[in-house]
């Protein structure tokens, strides 16, 4: 904690500087990269972008249905709570704002369940449905970071 202090107080460091509406567009792009890496790996289980026929489109459908759902509900507070929690910072803000040991345990337990997706031996077209559905949810609680971010910009 007084090594994230002496950090965060030194004007040198590169990690400082930042108004609080970058730290919530920063958030917003790193859950839309994340987005576009399990969306492109969801399509690659299912075959491929140019062999996607009547079952695996339904799946797809499906999954970016389940997606919104769970954005819509579950995400959609999520990205409040972290956007109210950026909006309390003093700024100039620290990127290391952004790193707290709750979201490194959730990263943790979120690339241990990606990893038991694989060495699990589910059908490819489940395991493709799956990362449409997060890629959807996660894009979707992106576009809300992004649109909080506008918000903050017209605040100040």
């Amino acid at each position: 904690e007084v090594l994230r202090h002496k950090l965060l107080s030194d004007a040198d460091h590169s990690l400082v500087g930042m108004k609080r509406r970058s730290l919530v567009y920063i958030s917003g792009c790193l859950w839309l990269a994340i987005a576009g890496m399990l969306g492109k790996a969801g399509i690659r289980h299912m075959g491929g972008l140019y062999d996607i026929h009547g079952v695996e489109f339904l799946l797809i459908a499906a999954g970016i249905a389940a997606g919104y759902v769970k954005a819509k509900f579950v995400l959609a507070k999520v990205v409040n709570k972290e956007v109210d929690r950026i909006r309390t910072l003093p700024e100039p803000c620290g990127l290391l704002e952004l790193v707290k040991p709750g979201r490194i345990a959730l990263l943790a337990v979120m690339g241990g369940i990606a990893a038991l997706l694989k060495v699990m031996s589910i059908p490819s077209a489940v395991h493709g449905t799956i990362d449409i559905a997060v890629s959807s949810a996660l894009f979707q609680g992106s576009i809300l970071f992004i649109i909080h971010a506008m918000d903050i910009q017209t605040e100040s």
